[in-house]
């Protein structure tokens, strides 16, 4: 067993472990709420990118590759929005975040990932995954969609205009929008 842990790169398990509670963020969310809930994936990722940074440097990992320049204009581009007029400064630096952080997954798996054997790893951990989430989704849909949000208010103000569901009058649940394979953090 301790053979197979020398041979795991802490990155690697990392990003795995933050896409994995990324997929699930949104149940997080709803149930248990907290710092937790909202942070921890983003704490994985963050500390994966450092571990790799500290390793081989800032050039290295910004690789250059014809998608270097457009994700670094948008990462410069974004930042005067963070001190907009018309946002508290954390509420911008939570956009900022929102806009580029996954968009450091693109530079991480270029840097990372060195074969197709890899690739197709890569891909089936992600779509194992998803069908994990879909599986629960079609699971929360055939029960209904009211008896997941609870009712508490904060989770129902949280839904209130994701795409999820769409608020009926009296605060019923009156459709849903049904999405089998979710993307990173949607809800």
């Amino acid at each position: 067993m301790l053979a197979v842990l020398r041979r795991v790169y802490v990155p690697d398990a990392l990003v795995l472990s933050g896409l994995f509670v990324s997929f699930f963020q949104g149940y997080m969310r709803d149930h248990y709420g907290g710092i937790l809930s909202y942070g921890l994936a983003d704490a994985l990722f963050g500390l994966a990118f450092f571990l790799v940074v500290l390793e081989s440097g800032l050039g290295t990992f910004f690789a250059d590759t014809p998608m270097t320049r457009p994700l670094l204009i948008l990462l410069l581009g974004s930042l005067p929005f963070v001190f907009g007029p018309d946002n508290h400064v954390l509420e911008g630096l939570l956009g900022y975040r929102a806009w580029n952080f996954y968009n450091l997954l693109f530079f991480y798996a270029y840097l990372r990932i060195k074969d197709e054997k890899q690739i197709r790893w890569v891909v089936r951990v992600v779509r194992g995954m998803g069908l994990v989430v879909a599986t629960y989704g079609i699971y929360q849909y055939l029960q209904g969609p009211a008896q997941y949000l609870g009712g508490s208010a904060a989770t129902l103000a949280r839904h209130e205009y994701s795409v999820y569901y769409a608020p009926g009058g009296e605060g019923k649940v009156t459709g849903l929008i049904f999405r089998p394979y979710s993307t990173l953090n949607s809800a």
